[in-house]
This record gives structure tokens, sequence and C-alpha cells, in this order.
């Protein structure tokens, strides 16, 4: 009797210990179900000078980016997937863009990066073929980036761009003798030497004096430079103000011509400003009605004007949308292989026609313009 309980008793614990080890595994099979997945990403590692000299320029092509991404995550991101930007500041400062591109390497392993400015992006360049991952260069004008190296592109203004409208400008206005001054870094080296080669070639003769990424005081400078009949200035945004108003105070009489930096709206609204000579994007002319939307969009967004930094991470972003469309799975060195190819892309700085097969220079027009007003004039 006391052997038959025995052996019910034992029957109904394992029964018991069956039932619970079930349950266990149906609580825990729901739960694993019902878990919140995390969804494939196409990841992206943006370094970008956020602080710093140059910070402005880091923070509106930042801007442009986070535009873009709004705009495609909204609708669904490519082929279902999010886009998912990965940002770091580099303090436009090459170590710190290196220690950057590291962290981001270590922890993300992105399809590709976006660097922004010459002297970070050209600290870059080696990390990105050491990885074989795609570095895309904005706001670099340098040849040297793309030409040393495999895995890099750029999308910018070249130096020939810069330079085309400047001769333009001089030819119409019959200048002989040109000052010049120029940012001594490879931006501003590789836009003079170009200039040099081709006011030369036409027998102009040119006098130019370098200044450092920090400077404030051009005095010395405009006195060297004061007797020719016009003066160009190539530098970012942070030296125009200063460069604009003391040649005004100094009482130069000549032509005043900027690089394209002078055209962003904050500089080209100072009174100092009117009626200088520049080169410019199509991005700010109000004719072109798909850039004034997009334009119209970022100051919806900002609240501030759009300019053609923030165009340049806009477009950038934009033209990968358009080529990864369709594509379920990439991989980095389909990301290097679908930039080589050829490709034609209408954006806010008009139709871009990647001609050259292999061509790892995505490029964009510049125009004579004048500061008029606030605006600028396209047929100065």
């Amino acid at each position: 009797m006391d052997n038959d309980i025995f052996k019910r008793s034992s029957i109904f614990k394992k029964a018991v210990i069956a039932f619970i080890v079930v349950a266990s595994f149906i609580v825990s099979y729901t739960l694993y179900i019902l878990r919140p997945v995390e969804k494939e990403s196409i990841k992206i590692g943006a370094i970008l000078p956020l602080s710093g000299a140059a910070f402005y320029i880091g923070e509106e092509v930042k801007d442009g980016m986070l535009l873009a991404l709004d705009e495609i995550n909204i609708a669904g991101g490519i082929n279902g997937k999010q886009i998912d930007l990965i940002i770091e500041d580099s303090g436009n400062d090459p170590r710190e863009g290196r220690d950057a591109f590291d962290r981001i390497e270590e922890r993300h392993k992105p399809l590709l990066y976006i660097s922004a400015l010459e002297s970070v992006s050209l600290a870059l360049a080696p990390l990105a073929e050491l990885n074989q991952v795609v570095l895309a260069g904005l706001v670099v004008v340098d040849p040297l980036f793309t030409k040393r190296n495999e895995w890099t592109f750029k999308y910018y203004l070249q130096a020939e761009e810069e330079v085309k409208p400047i001769i333009s400008t001089l030819e119409k206005m019959h200048i002989k003798k040109l000052g010049v001054m120029y940012l001594d870094d490879q931006y501003g080296n590789s836009v003079l030497e170009l200039l040099q080669s081709k006011f030369e070639k036409n027998g102009g003769e040119i006098t130019s004096v370098g200044f450092t990424i920090d400077e404030t005081d051009f005095t010395d400078e405009i006195k060297n430079l004061s007797g020719n009949d016009a003066i160009y200035s190539v530098g970012f945004e942070s030296h125009f103000r200063n460069i604009f108003s003391q040649l005004r105070k100094q009482n130069y009489e000549g032509v005043i011509l900027g690089s394209s930096a002078a055209s962003v709206p904050f500089i080209r609204s100072a009174p100092e400003a009117e009626g200088i000579y520049i080169a410019a994007p199509i991005t700010y002319n109000e004719n072109f009605l798909f850039a004034k939307e997009i334009n119209d969009k970022y100051r919806a967004k900002y609240g501030k004007e759009s300019n053609h930094y923030a165009a340049n991470g806009y477009d950038f972003i934009k033209i990968l949308e358009n080529l990864f469309k369709g594509r379920e799975t990439l991989t980095r060195r389909d990301i290097k292989i679908l930039l080589e190819e050829r490709f034609l892309y209408t954006g806010v700085f008009g139709v871009i026609d990647v001609i050259k097969s292999g061509s790892r220079d995505i490029t964009f027009s510049l125009y004579p313009a004048r500061i008029k007003q606030g605006g600028l004039d396209y047929s100065p």
C-alpha cells in the first residue's frame, strides 16, 4: 500500500516537473518571439569638424546630411533599411580624426565613411586603405586626396571649378595685376597654383601672401597687396568678414574678389561684402526651383538659411540613396564599385554627370557672381 502511494507520488512529481519545464519553455519562446527585434540598418560613419575654427562647415554638412536622412528614413529607408549616421567630431585636427575613425571602426564597422576638409581627410585616407572601406571627402578640394589612394572619393568642387569663374571675371574687367591672399593649406595652395598658372599664361602678374587658419588681422597682407588692380582672397568664412571689412577700412579702391566660401548667406549679408565678385554654386540661384525647395525645407527644419556646405552633405546622402536602391545586400567593396561606375544625378548643384568610369572625383560647377543687397547676381 505504502509502495503504491510512493509510486503515485513519484509519478505526480515527475508530471509537475515536466509541466514546469514545458511551461518555462513556452514562456521563454513567447518572450523570444515578442522581443523587440533590432532591424538591420545601413551604417555610415561621419567624421566632421564640429568644433575649432572650421566648426561652421562641419555643422552645416551635418545638418544637410540629417535633412536627407530624415526624408529617406521617414519614407521607409533604402530597401527597407534605415540609415544610421554615426557622427564624431574631428575638431579639424588630424589626430582627433584618426582617433574618431578607430572608435567608429571598432564599435560599428560602417559600410563607408564621410569626412570633411583636407587636413583630416588626408590623414584618414591611409586608414581607409588599411581597412578597405570607402572614405568620401566633402568640402575637399586637394586632388591628392583621390590620386594617392584607391578607396577615397570626393564630392565637392575642384580647384579648376574655383578658379574658372574668377579668371572669367578678371578677363572681363581687364585686370592685369592681381594680389592674392590665400589660406596656407592644401586647399589654398592648390587654388593659388592653378590661378597663377592660368592668369600668368594670359599675361597677368600675381603677387601672393599666405595666412594661417586662425589669423584675424590682415592689415599687413593688405598693405603688401594694395598696389594691385584687384585683390582675390581664398579661405574660410571665418576669414572673409575680417578680410572684407579691413579692405574697406584701408580704403582699398581696386576690385575685390573672393572664393566660393564668400557666397554663404551670413557673409554676403554683411555691408562690407556689397559689390564683391565671387565664384558661387547654382544652389543660391532663386530661379533654380529644385534647390529653392530644398532650401525652404532646410529653413523650416533648422530655422536658418541653407548654404552650399549643407547642400554638399544633403546631396551626397541622396546620391548614395540612388546608387543603393534595389540592392538587398551591400558590402564595402560594392560601395566602391558603385561609386566608380558612371552615373547621372540631379541635385541641388544641378546635374552631376560622372562621365568617366573609374573616376573618384565627383564635382559641380561654380559661376561668376556679384554680391548685391545680400543676394547674388549671376550676371555681373
